[in-house]
Parts: C-alpha cells; sequence; structure tokens
C-alpha cells in the first residue's frame, strides 16, 4: 500500500512538472518573451481565446522572398505547409510541400476559403509581405503570421489562438502551430527558386 501511495504521489508530481515547465516551451518555441506575450495582428480575430501559441524564427531573407511560401500555403493543389507532409496526412489534410514559388497562389483574398481535412480555413486579414490570418469556419481557431523586416532578414512569427471546446479541439489548434518553423526554414532555403 506504501508503494502504491509512493507511486501515485511520483506521478502526480511528475504530471504537475510537465504542466508547469513544458508547455510553455512547446508552445513558444522561438518567440521572446515579448512576442509571445504581446498582441499580435490577428489576435483580434479571436479575442476570447482558450489557447495560444506563438512560434518565431529569423530567416535570412527579405519579407519579399518569405511572403510567396506564406501565400501559397494550404493542402493540394497548393503549396502545402512545409513540414512533415506524412504526419499531416495522417490527419487527412491533403498537403503536399513543394520546392517551388506557385505563381497562381500569390495573392491570397479576404474571404478566400480552403479545407484543412474536414475543416475549412477562410483568410481573414492580408497585408501584403506582412501579415496573413486564417480564422476556422467554426471561429475558435485562428492561425496568424507576421512578417517583420530588419537589415534584409525577415523575423517570421507564427500565432496559433484556438478556443477549446474539447480535447479534440486542442490537438487541432496545436497542430498547426508547428507549421511554420519547417516552412520558413524551407523558405530560407529555397529563396533563390523564386
Amino acid at each position: 500500500m506504501k508503494a502504491f501511495r509512493v507511486a501515485g504521489a511520483l506521478a502526480a508530481g511528475c504530471g504537475a512538472m510537465y504542466y508547469a515547465i513544458l508547455p510553455r516551451p512547446v508552445l513558444t518555441w522561438g518567440a521572446t518573451e515579448s512576442e509571445a506575450t504581446s498582441r499580435l495582428p490577428g489576435d483580434e480575430l479571436l479575442k476570447d481565446a482558450s489557447g495560444m501559441s506563438t512560434h518565431a524564427i529569423d530567416i535570412d531573407a527579405p519579407a519579399s522572398a518569405v511572403w510567396p511560401w506564406l501565400a501559397q500555403m494550404g493542402p493540394s493543389p497548393r503549396g502545402g505547409a512545409y513540414t512533415y507532409d506524412w504526419i499531416e496526412n495522417l490527419l487527412g489534410l491533403n498537403m503536399h510541400s513543394v520546392d517551388r514559388v506557385l505563381p497562381e497562389f500569390q495573392h491570397p483574398d479576404v474571404g478566400k476559403k480552403m479545407s484543412l481535412g474536414s475543416r475549412f480555413m477562410r483568410v481573414e486579414r492580408v497585408e501584403s509581405e506582412r501579415v496573413l490570418a486564417w480564422r476556422s469556419e467554426d471561429g475558435n481557431w485562428v492561425w496568424t503570421f507576421v512578417l517583420s523586416e530588419h537589415d534584409g532578414r525577415t523575423r517570421l512569427i507564427s500565432r496559433n489562438r484556438f478556443r477549446l471546446h474539447s480535447r479534440r479541439a486542442h490537438r487541432h489548434g496545436a497542430d498547426g502551430a508547428w507549421l511554420a518553423r519547417d516552412g520558413a526554414q524551407d523558405a530560407s532555403r529555397h529563396q533563390g527558386a523564386s
């Protein structure tokens, strides 16, 4: 009985450590404290979010070279998500990351919809070479990319805000947050291809 209590206490302690320590780095990968906590363009699209992640990366390319890769993101025939396609496709998202700029997808328009599996995302905010924000059709998830250029380099911030109604909603909201990391690295590698 004593061993059972000790094991239970250890499990509870590990669980508390996980929730106290791990989520912060995972939810703010690459972002500064200021980026992770400040209001960003697109935040107004889901004011009462119950969860948020902010990821960021510096790219050795101007915003004009990064923007085309963001503008064309989405399921086939669009440019994909520049991440692990096999993972995205396990979720039924039909992602096939391309290694070139697709001219036909370079002008995202507010109101334009695209499917992500069984969900639809709608373009809500576009400021060319600066902000691209999508909102899920049910209004429970907003995914925004913010670009800022300094001295020919671009800071890419990816923000996901989501309202949790179930464990499944949390899983899908958090999935999108990781897409930007690999996409940003891909944009930097392929900037000369545009």
